[in-house]
């Protein structure tokens, strides 16, 4: 009966070897296939960032200000935003003279 036992034992040490072997080994596996995961969703999301509309308030829009140079291609759009003026979207806030 000892002789069982310890078979018993032994074979108990086996599956717990085994166990951890198949353990570790999921752990690195499961980490590849989780990388892959985030770069597929990453792509994903910058796809979904380009095509995410915000709604925010008219006043933003208006009060927002950059400089553009006018050139004979947009000479006519950028008279068109002046005319508009400050208070429409799109509109010019200001002609600046060098």
């Amino acid at each position: 009966q000892s002789k069982k036992v310890n078979d018993n034992d032994e074979s108990i040490d086996n599956d717990e070897e085994e166990m951890l072997t198949k353990m570790m080994s999921n752990n690195r596996s499961g980490a590849r296939v989780g990388k892959g995961i985030r770069q597929v969703i990453e792509k994903k999301e910058g796809l979904f960032r380009m095509y995410i509309m915000v709604g925010i308030p008219e006043i933003f829009p208006k009060k927002l200000t950059y400089p553009e140079l006018v050139t004979p291609d947009n000479v006519h759009e950028l008279r068109q935003l002046i005319l508009n003026g400050p208070d429409v979207h799109p509109g010019g806030n200001f002609v600046e003279l060098e």
